[in-house]
């Protein structure tokens, strides 16, 4: 037993021992104070023995109901594998029994220990060395989503673990499931980051964000300006992109042995696309007049826009709505 642990058990049992011998009791104030002490005892006690661990196969360990990043760097988890190869898994993760499949669990927090202790299972597996198969070593919690969702963010943030870009995708994954005050609230953002976050979701590509990968040296100012060239030639900058996405897979290894990281493949897109933008401006003026107006269609709404030294087409347009409206109710009956 730990030595805060024994002091814990003292009060509990020195306070019992004082209440069964009939002492005299306390003033109003004091009893107050020590019933809060006990109860403090009691909770503290109790916390720590939730916080056994036990061992569980990794193979019945399912992910977070939310994903929290982009991708994991693959360098970093092979030095993790290695360092829980040698020295054993120092760390605990957190699960909680599965609410829909009997005799399974889900993570909370601690996805790449999980995937490298899983990683290891299956090279043993696949080789002949007789080397026994990793379990996890892990707390067991009885957590709801939100409870999971709150501590899969906190063990994240609190670490400084996440990439903005990660905690982008964490936010939409987490406002699919709650509503977006409880979403910023999990993360601890403000309204105005969080909307910032959600535009760049909104507008470049999902395959294009996983292409990338969590990029954690790449903070707002250049998402937001990637999201920026995509919002106003999504054409062009998609294209740009997945034909650069395209070079970069084929590149090799280098001589170092590494890879091309996440950083290096948003700046590599990053300016891929910006000249495919650039070329599709100066096209647009080549041929001719304004370019024309954009129509861009969501889940719940559908938008014009144009370029804003044109701001005088939008009351152009609100002149005439009533007659292009009732043309497109008469085409639309045929």
């Amino acid at each position: 037993m730990s030595k805060s642990s024994k002091t814990l058990a003292g009060l509990i049992s020195d306070i019992a021992r004082e209440q069964a011998s009939g002492a005299t009791p306390l003033p109003v104030g004091m009893g107050h104070r020590r019933s809060r002490s006990i109860e403090d005892a009691m909770e503290t006690l109790g916390d720590q023995r939730r916080q056994t661990t036990v061992t569980i196969d990794p193979d019945l360990i399912d992910p977070a109901p939310q994903a929290d990043r982009v991708a994991v760097d693959a360098g970093a988890l092979e030095e993790l594998r290695r360092s829980i190869e040698a020295q054993g898994q120092q760390t605990p993760i957190l699960v909680r029994r599965h609410p829909e499949a009997e005799g399974r669990y889900q993570l909370a927090y601690g996805h790449r220990r999980l995937m490298a202790l899983k990683a290891i299972n299956a090279d043993r597996q696949r080789s002949a060395d007789g080397k026994g198969r990793l379990l996890a070593l892990a707390f067991v919690r009885e957590l709801d989503d939100l409870q999971l969702a709150r501590a899969q963010a906190s063990e994240n943030l609190d670490r400084q673990d996440l990439s903005w870009i990660d905690k982008a995708l964490f936010l939409r994954n987490l406002t699919a499931a709650y509503s977006s005050e409880t979403a910023y609230d999990v993360l601890r953002l403000h309204k105005s980051v969080a909307s910032r976050m959600r535009s760049v979701m909104d507008v470049i590509p999902a395959d294009i964000i996983t292409a990338i990968g969590s990029a954690p040296g790449i903070g707002a100012p250049r998402w937001l300006t990637l999201a920026e060239m995509f919002d106003k030639f999504p054409a062009a900058a998609a294209a740009a992109a997945r034909e650069k996405i395209n070079v970069l897979e084929v590149i090799p290894v280098g001589e170092n042995g590494r890879t091309i990281g996440s950083d290096e493949r948003f700046l590599a897109l990053f300016n891929a696309v910006a000249r495919a933008v650039k070329a599709a401006g100066a096209k647009g003026t080549a041929a001719g007049g304004p370019e024309l107006p954009e129509v861009r269609t969501s889940k719940t709404s559908v938008q014009v826009k144009f370029a804003r030294q044109h701001g005088a087409f939008g009351p152009w347009l609100e002149a005439r709505m009533r007659s292009l409206w009732d043309e497109y109710v008469e085409e639309t009956k045929r």
